[in-house]
């Protein structure tokens, strides 16, 4: 859909409406938490953790769910790679809220093959992860990347970087 821009209600001082407009999408990013053995580093400038070649590897980024939130858009895994080439990953996603258990709602992505450029920033589009939740406001919001660098399809041969997961909604 469009972007548009959300406006608050302004009132000029003799009580009449300046702008009423509304809607749009909405934005969140979160940083990349590690799991496994994945070290901090940076990639030209970004916060990102390494995933190293022929090993499985993952990261996490977690969210609450905001109090405006009535759909989810589109949710994007940032990555970069040193050279160009494919990596095999497997994606996945948990939502639960205050006093549910903490795999109360999951889904995934099954492993498949995403091609990745030279020393670039790419969005994967991992959005299907979530198809099986059911998300509301507070709620805490997980999605994790596996990457499965052993697999002969994934063809970096290099290390992947991870820079977060970024998450439109409405």
């Amino acid at each position: 859909g469009s972007n548009t821009v959300q406006c608050i209600n302004y009132t000029r001082a003799d009580g009449t409406g300046v702008v009423a407009a509304a809607g749009g999408n909405k934005y969140l990013w979160a940083l990349p938490t590690a799991t496994n053995s994945d070290r901090e580093d940076g990639q030209g400038g970004w916060t990102s953790l390494s995933m190293e070649d022929s090993a499985s590897n993952s990261f996490w980024g977690s969210f609450i769910v905001p109090s405006d939130f009535a759909s989810l858009t589109t949710v994007y895994c940032v990555v970069s790679t040193p050279s160009a080439g494919n990596i095999n990953a497997r994606f996945f996603a948990h939502n639960a809220g205050d006093g549910e258990s903490k795999d109360a709602q999951t889904d995934a992505i099954s492993a498949d093959t995403y091609a990745l450029g030279s020393e670039t920033i790419d969005f994967i589009d991992v959005t299907a992860s979530s198809d099986g939740l059911t998300l509301a406001p507070g709620d805490a919001l997980s999605y994790k990347c596996l990457r499965q660098g052993a697999q002969a399809d994934d063809t970096i041969n290099d290390k992947m970087h991870a820079i977060g997961y970024y998450l439109i909604y409405a």
